[in-house]
This record gives structure tokens, sequence and C-alpha cells, in this order.
């Protein structure tokens, strides 16, 4: 009898937990939400969105794979609850966020102390990783590495010849290089947000010139095989083979991700380079889109063509109000510039009182296959960050910002 009684209590003891870690993550972010979005004073906001990047990059929370919010236990032990590919470019955006605060304000010892801490969690002493990246993913982390002031980049060359090796051995028939190799013929917009600021800016800081190349000649094959013509759209992915772009044209963090490609190439080519005038024509066009699909709260929705009709998906607005603003810079718009406002606005509505940006999408399962999970995420965090501080900057100019 007294067996009996013990094996139903360690039942109910675990379904508690069970229960536990089902509900004490909505629970939490629930309670997070009240009066959500409070935000009046930029300069705040900010300050606000930078303490979370800080913490974060000591501990970076994890994004789930899967978008179910029952019986998590058993995702966690099959090792299906978290991806390492995944992490690595949330951890990227929160070190670019970083880098850019320290390169505004270089004496902020607590976030400097955090980049220290995370450097020491990843690299050994002669500058290689301790877990080399594996997929093309980790290469955005060494391209927030470079971006890093104050670094000697010549310690960390090992690590970053790593990626580009990688990079390079990844590479198909037609020059370019895959989302996974276990699909060859198939090019995902994802890819070029990945491999193409890090190929560019190892290529310009290390004078590789087939390293540059490549990132340019990964933008202008998805350029011509996979946009919505009379719209310069990109589609999630094209099949190399068949020729035929694959997925929706207008997927939010797709168009971010190929934003993101494009803009980190276009800032490591000097002025003059002719390559450089067919990625501007490309911003251009992207820029002149992104206008067109702004909500009216500033935000850009999941499905961009959808409008109201899809949720504003955060993940997408910071990329994409982030390349406006940078578009700005490069072309004197002012059109770009309120529209990057706007997106900051909008941004600040759906931060939470602890300065975490709410609301971004859960992690893509394919081609047309997307979360309905709208959570914080870290790769927001890094970018809303950027954003906030590149506005200020246009406001409130400070000595060594650039």
């Amino acid at each position: 009898m007294i067996g009996f009684v013990v094996i139903l209590s360690l039942l109910a003891i675990t379904g508690l937990v069970v229960m536990a870690i089902d509900l004490v993550p909505q629970a939490a972010a629930w309670i997070q939400r009240i009066h959500i979005g409070r935000w009046r004073e930029r300069r705040e906001w900010t300050a606000a969105v930078s303490a979370v990047v800080e913490t974060w990059l000591r501990r970076t929370p994890v994004i789930p794979i899967g978008d179910h919010e029952r019986l998590i236990v058993l995702d966690m032990l099959r090792g299906r609850h978290r991806s390492a590919t995944i992490q690595s470019w949330q951890e990227a955006a929160l070190l670019l966020g970083a880098g850019e605060a320290l390169r505004r304000d270089p004496g902020q010892a607590k976030m400097q102390q955090a980049v220290a801490g995370w450097l020491e969690r990843h690299f050994e002493g002669n500058g290689q990783w301790k877990s080399p990246p594996q997929q093309v993913d980790g290469a955005l982390l060494g391209y927030a590495l470079m971006r890093l002031p104050g670094i000697d980049i010549g310690h960390y060359r090992p690590a970053l010849d790593h990626l580009r090796t990688l990079l390079v051995s990844m590479t198909g028939n037609d020059g370019t290089i895959p989302y996974r190799k276990v699909q060859p013929d198939f090019r995902y917009v994802d890819t070029l947000g990945f491999v193409c600021p890090f190929l560019a800016a190892y290529g310009r800081r290390f004078k590789d010139e087939p390293c540059l190349a490549l990132a340019i000649r990964q933008i202008e094959s998805y350029s011509g095989m996979a946009m919505l013509p009379e719209w310069f759209i990109p589609a999630h992915a094209f099949d190399l083979a068949q020729k035929v772009p694959l997925g929706i044209h207008g997927w939010g963090r797709g168009i971010a991700w190929y934003a993101l490609g494009l803009m980190g190439t276009l800032k490591e080519l000097p002025p003059g380079d002719p390559r450089r005038e067919r990625l501007r024509d490309q911003a251009s066009a992207l820029g002149q889109a992104l206008l067109r699909l702004q909500g009216t709260k500033g935000g850009w929705s999941a499905m961009a063509f959808l409008g109201p009709q899809s949720p504003l998906d955060s993940s997408a607005t910071t990329v994409l109000g982030l390349f406006l603003l940078r578009m700005y810079r490069e072309f004197n718009n002012p059109e770009f510039l309120e529209a990057a406002r706007r997106s900051a606005g909008y941004l600040m509505t759906v931060t939470r009182r602890s300065g975490i940006v709410d609301f971004s999408q859960g992690d893509t399962k394919g081609i047309g296959h997307y979360s309905i999970r709208y959570q914080q995420m870290p790769f927001t965090q890094g970018f809303a960050l950027q954003l906030a501080l590149e506005i200020l900057a246009l406001d409130e100019p400070l000595a060594g910002a650039g």
C-alpha cells in the first residue's frame, strides 16, 4: 500500500512538473505584456532595449523549434526543443547590437564585460572556435565578430578562416552557396543574410577578392531568379535545377534576410566599383517596395502582401527599418528616413516594460511552413538596438559614431 502511494505521489509530482514547464512561460509572457508599449521617450526606450541585449549576451534565451505549447518536456527529452544553428543567429544579432552600442559609447562597462564574457565562452586562446559552426547560419556570428570595435581581429583570424573554408566548401556548381548540402539545388533567401555580410567583410578586411565576389554573386543570382516582377520582393527560395521560385513572395523575415545580405555587402564596396552601382539599383528598388508594404502602424507583416490580415512581425520590422535608415544615408531619400522612424515608433509600442521587444514570428519550419507563434526573440532585440541607436545618432550625433 505504501509503495502504491509513493508511485501515485511520483506521478502527481511528474505531472505538476510537466504542467509547470508548459504553463510557466505562457503565464510569464502574459504578465510581462501588461502595460506593454508605454514608451514615450526614445532615449529611455533605447536604454531599456540595450539593457536586455547586455543581459541576453550573458545568457541567451532559447528560441523553440516547435510551435506547440503543450508537453514541451517531450521535445526537450528528444532534443527537439532547441537548435544550435538557430541560436547562432540569435547571438549574432545580440553581438551586432552590442557592437553598435560600444561604437557609440565605448565607456559602457557592463556591455564591455558582457561582450568579453561572450568571447571567452566561444573562443580558444588561439582565436579558434571552441565549437566551430558547421552550417551557414554561423557566418553571421563571424560578421558580428568583425563588427566589434576595439578588438584585435587578427587574433580571431583562425575562427574567421574556418568560416570562409566552410562556405567555400559548400559552393555548388553554379558558384553559389546552398542553405544545406542535403538540398544542393535549393537556394534559400535566409542564406543571403547569413553569408553575404560575412563574405563581403572578410573579403574587404583581408583583401580576398574571390570571397567578396562570392557575396555579390550570391545576391545577384538570387535577384535574377527569385524576385517578384514589378515589386522586387524575394520568394522564400528558388530551385536552381528547374529555375523556378519556391514558396511565397513576401514572407516578412525573408525580405529582411535579403535586405540584410544586400546592405551588408553594399557597405563593403567602395564608391566607383561598378558592382556597387548594381547593388545600389537593387537596394533602391527594394526600398521603394518596402514603402508600399509598410503598415499604417509602422511595421511590416509576417506575410507582407496580406497587410492587416497578417500579424505584424517585429523581427522583420527591425531589420527592414534599419535597412531603410541606411538607405536614407545612401540615397538621401527623406521617405526612407520617415519610414525608418515609423518602424522604430511601432517597435516602441510592442516593447515590454522590461525592454524586451515582443511579437516576433517564431522559427520557420520550411518552405511554406511558417510559425504561428509570436514571441520575444534575441535576433529582434539586437537589430532593434542598432535601429534605435542609429536614429538617436541622427538627432544627437556622438563622437566615434560610424
